[in-house]
């Protein structure tokens, strides 16, 4: 049975791919937290902007609503 340290640049080897794995596997874990932080940030935004568009949407409704009220009742001072 041969055992590693019998072969010490095998060993040193494996040891630098096994560090450089572990390494990369935190740099893949640091990848997919910040993707899953900006995901989560995209989404608050999307949300937001949703907001926004309805309450734009509803303030040009009532300005509409305001100059037709302005409208009626000019026409009815004109009248009186």
């Amino acid at each position: 049975m041969h055992c590693l340290s019998q072969y010490p640049r095998i060993e040193a080897d494996l040891g630098m791919r096994i560090a450089s794995y572990t390494t990369q596997g935190k740099a893949v874990d640091s990848l997919r937290s910040e993707l899953a932080t900006a995901t989560a940030k995209l989404k608050q935004l999307q949300t937001e902007i949703s907001v926004m568009e309805r309450q734009a949407a509803r303030s040009k409704e009532l300005a509409a609503e305001k100059a037709t009220l302005i409208a009626q009742q000019e026409s009815l001072s004109k009248v009186s």
